[in-house]
């Protein structure tokens, strides 16, 4: 099992390890990838755009070792986000 974990801040790699490891989780299970340009971007444009959904999707499909280009759940997840708001 491989948990993907995407991160806008390198402060929270140590976070989520270390929460790893008090659940008692094997070593490398955790995957992560620091991507503070995502934060950023949403934060230009004023929130999620489909653009950044995407790449976020990619992001995450990619580091949980699939080649699959979009996954329907972000986009799913997005659009519930801009009905809440």
């Amino acid at each position: 099992m491989i948990i993907a974990c995407l991160h806008t801040a390198d402060s929270n790699v140590a976070v989520f390890e270390a929460a790893a490891r008090e659940l008692g989780l094997a070593a490398g299970v955790l995957r992560h990838a620091v991507r503070p340009d995502l934060l950023e971007a949403a934060e230009r444009a004023g929130g999620l755009t489909d653009d950044m959904a995407g790449e976020t999707a990619a992001a995450l499909t990619a580091l949980a070792g699939r080649r699959r280009r979009r996954a329907p759940h972000l986009f799913d997840a997005r659009a519930e986000y801009r009905d809440r708001a």
